[in-house]
């Protein structure tokens, strides 16, 4: 009877050993995981701030600059799409 206990407690015991063993490999990839999230957070605002300064650095815009400026960009990206159907 006390060896069945014994038994009992120690598999219980070696259960919360798993499950300990999986929450801190759990935790590791998760603190892997934010460390590579803020690294790419990082890159996308620096990004941001050097492209506004960049138009920032270009002085007013007008309307019909802005329209044109929209027209060349959407010009663009419809001669890469094509580029790209064409490829495939």
């Amino acid at each position: 009877h006390q060896d069945s206990l014994l038994a009992l407690i120690i598999a219980a015991i070696n259960q919360l050993k798993k499950g300990a063993e999986v929450m801190i490999l759990s935790a590791e990839l998760m603190r892997d995981r934010i460390a590579t999230l803020k690294r790419a957070n990082i890159v996308v605002l620096e990004r941001r701030r050097r492209k506004k300064k960049r138009i920032q650095k270009r002085g007013v815009l007008t309307k019909g600059a802005g329209e044109d400026i929209l027209a060349q960009r959407e010009a663009d990206e419809q001669i890469t799409r094509e580029e790209r159907q064409g490829g495939e």
